[in-house]
């Protein structure tokens, strides 16, 4: 039994883990006690699943979305050898009125942010 608990708690921490890392939720939430009311009142829908841990949220699933990033970039790369692609910046301030510059490339499989530069080191024209 343990191990069909196991097969069923590795998609659904995946999952949870791609949420919080998507809307930027800090790592320790995971260790508040309503966050684990709130678990298994949500694993009533599957009983004995359990929450994914601070480390695993912290370290192998973090992990496991880097490398999926990463391959899910390889896609739009490989598609840029082929078909080119464009450079697109984007000037703007942070609320603390420092100028920054966002670079992105498009390509027929979309936009994709690839960097952002704190421009206070470099003259401003127009």
């Amino acid at each position: 039994i343990s191990t069909v608990k196991e097969k069923l708690k590795g998609p659904v921490c995946k999952t949870f883990a791609r949420w919080m890392y998507d809307v930027r939720i800090p790592f320790n939430v995971v260790k508040y006690r309503s966050f684990n009311a709130f678990c298994e009142v949500v694993g009533q829908y599957c009983p004995g699943v359990k929450p994914p841990t601070y480390h695993e949220v912290r370290v192998p699933l973090s992990k496991n979305e880097v490398d999926f990033t990463r391959e899910t970039l390889k896609v739009h790369m490989d598609e840029w050898k082929i078909y080119g692609c464009f450079i697109l910046s984007d000037g703007w301030k942070d609320r603390r009125e420092r100028t920054l510059i966002n670079f992105l490339v498009n390509s027929l499989r979309g936009s994709v942010f690839f960097e952002s530069v704190d421009a206070l080191q470099y003259a401003k024209t127009g």
